[in-house]
This record gives structure tokens, sequence and C-alpha cells, in this order.
């Protein structure tokens, strides 16, 4: 069984700057959209009085996500949350926005592909990345809504994409991400299937703290052939039943 969430977060935080911590909450709420893009992020000022900070401690974590590409500020507008690297542009993204892929597909993209991402991730995951993370596992162990769980799983593999420090291979897994979306499928409808996710999660997680490449790989894999074979499960049942063939004439 995996740890308790209250582990997952303090796995990190004591390795944590306050910037750093306060850049992980911001950048949290940002990759969830609970911050979305063209939003304004509140001045130094009130953030520093709506967490009891200081005004240098806020200056910083903004700072580092200006850096990262997930905030700018604007004159007249303040500090704006922009759209993440995703113009990317040529073939490869063209073929991606076509939405015309079967979920399936989709899904054999993505097991060709994150297990590769979560093992770079493992080598050069930092703590503040890590932090994020387990502040994901904790919310997704929350009874949450089916929505809002969907909403959680995805950030959590974007936010293992972002910790590779290749802004290419996240937008590539932000498109794919957005097919997903837009499918026709109804997945973790369950609280068993929402346990078994997060206990896939947590396997992840953990070779990404223990900097285990090959562990990091093989549990991804588990997890995306683990999400195939529900989508697979889901089809069947919402397959219609044969109808009986008349024996009148």
């Amino acid at each position: 069984m995996f740890a308790e969430p209250s582990d997952w977060v303090d796995i990190h935080r004591s390795q944590l700057s306050v910037p750093d911590n306060l850049a992980v909450e911001i950048e949290r709420l940002i990759l969830s959209g609970l911050l979305p893009v063209g939003g304004r992020i509140p001045p130094e000022r009130e953030l520093a009085e709506l967490w009891g900070l200081s005004r240098s401690s806020v200056r910083d974590a903004l700072k580092q996500l200006a850096l990262r590409g997930l905030i700018e500020r604007r004159p007249g507008r303040g500090t704006i949350v922009v759209e993440k690297v995703n113009q990317l542009g040529g073939t490869l993204m063209d073929l991606l926005n076509d939405g015309q892929h079967e979920l399936l597909q989709v899904m054999e993209v993505r097991t060709v592909i994150e297990p590769s991402v979560a093992a770079r991730a493992a080598l050069r995951a930092r703590p503040v990345d890590l932090e994020e993370l387990a502040q994901l596992l904790r919310e997704m162990s929350e009874k949450v809504t089916v929505k809002r769980f969907a909403q959680l799983d995805r950030t959590f593999h974007l936010s293992i994409a972002r910790a590779t420090g290749n802004p290419l291979l996240l937008s590539l897994l932000e498109r794919v991400g957005e097919i997903v979306d837009q499918s026709p499928h109804e997945l973790l409808q369950s609280r068993s299937e929402h346990l078994t996710t997060l206990s896939e999660h947590a396997a992840i997680f953990q070779a990404l703290c223990d900097k285990d490449p090959e562990a990091a790989e093989a549990a991804a894999l588990a997890h995306l052939e683990s999400v195939q074979q529900q989508i697979l499960s889901g089809a069947k049942t919402r397959l219609p039943s044969p109808r009986r063939r008349s024996t009148k004439r």
C-alpha cells in the first residue's frame, strides 16, 4: 500500500525555501486551471499579506514562475498568466491537431512517450517539482468530483513532463491531453478506480523521489496500460445487447 497523503506532501517540504513553496502553490493553481490563461496574479503586496510573507519572498517566487514561462508582467495590466509554451508548429503538432483520433490510438501515443518522460523526470526533477506532485497526490486522495479528479490526473502527468525541463515534451503532452479531453469517454467513475489510479500515481512518484529512471518508466507504463484496460472495459459495458431474432414470420 502507498504512503499516506500527508507523507507525500512532507517528503520534500523541508528542502524548499519560502519562495519555492509559494512558486509551487501558484504553479499548481495555474496547471490545474484555477488560475486561467489571461488571469491576473494579485500584486506583490496583496500576496505578501495573504500568505503572511515578505514582499521579497513573493517577488522571488514570481521571478521563478516568469522564468518558467508561466507568467509575465505587462505594463498597465500587472502580472498575467500566459499561454504555456505551445507554439511549436511543424508536422507532428499539425497531425495531433487533427482531432480525429480514436481514444485508444491517443493512449498508444501516450504509452510510447510518457514512460520515457517519467524516466527523464526521475533524473532531473527538483525538490520543487516533487513538492508539486506531492500536493497533487494529496488533493487526489480527498473526496473530489469525477471532473476535478480528471483535472488533477492530467495536471499530475503534465507536472512530470515539466520536471524534465524540456518545454517541447510538455507542449506535446498538453496537446495529447486536449485530445483526450475531447474524446467521448467516461473514465474513473468509481471510487475504486480512483484509488487504483492514485496507487499507480504514487508508484511513479516514489520512483521519481528515488531518482530511479527504470522504476519510473516501468510504473508509468503500468499505469497507462491500466488506463487502456479501463477504456476497453468501459467500451464493452456500453455495447448494446444483441437483439433476439423474431421467430414470427
